[in-house]
């Protein structure tokens, strides 16, 4: 009888070690989650979006689909600094090698006119779309990164500095990168 009791508690012991083992790693995620902590998102200076908003969401087509996009935003008139800012992202897209096939430079606008003739190639497949809903997006001169599925995920804004300008075209190519070696589509 004594010997069938030290069998029963040895099994319960272990049954409960069981419970423990997988029940202890799901309370713990648990109480990580529900108290808002997340492991910290590093990028090379882009900002994720926080609510990300699709071509969809915005009733646009997407004009790359299945492909990652560089989308230049200018809703005012592209003066002087927004050609030099297109040319930095053209540059960005050159630099990727052999990635290239996997990004489409986009430029958005409002008004096509805006854009001179001509300056917005130099053998970079450019698209051009308009976007009469752009107006509700805050975003100007600005390069959005827009994955495969239509989603604009990450944001960059250029300073008015030349060499800061240069600082940011490189980080855009770091995070597109990044993304491209994380990412299974596109």
């Amino acid at each position: 009888m004594n010997n069938q009791k030290i069998v029963k508690s040895r099994g319960e012991k272990q049954l409960l070690l069981m419970i423990l083992a997988f029940a202890v790693p799901v309370i713990l995620a648990k109480v990580l989650l529900t108290s808002g902590f997340r492991g910290e998102v590093t990028t090379h200076g882009g900002v994720l979006v926080n609510n990300p908003v699709s071509y969809q969401e915005l009733a646009l087509d997407n004009p790359a689909t299945g492909q990652w996009q560089m989308l230049y935003i200018a809703k005012n008139n592209c003066n002087e600094l927004c050609l030099e800012r297109l040319g930095y992202v053209q540059q960005t897209w050159r630099a990727l090698g052999r990635l290239q096939e996997r990004v489409t430079v986009v430029i958005a606008t409002n008004n096509l006119r805006l854009l001179p003739a001509g300056d917005t190639g130099q053998h970079v497949p450019v698209k051009i779309i308009s976007l009469e809903s752009l107006s509700t997006l805050n975003y100007d001169q600005q390069v959005v990164i827009v994955d495969p599925l239509g989603n604009l995920m990450m944001t960059f804004e250029f300073p008015n500095d030349h060499q800061q300008s240069l600082v940011i075209a490189h980080n855009i190519l770091l995070d597109l990168k990044q993304l491209l070696k994380l990412s299974r589509i596109g």
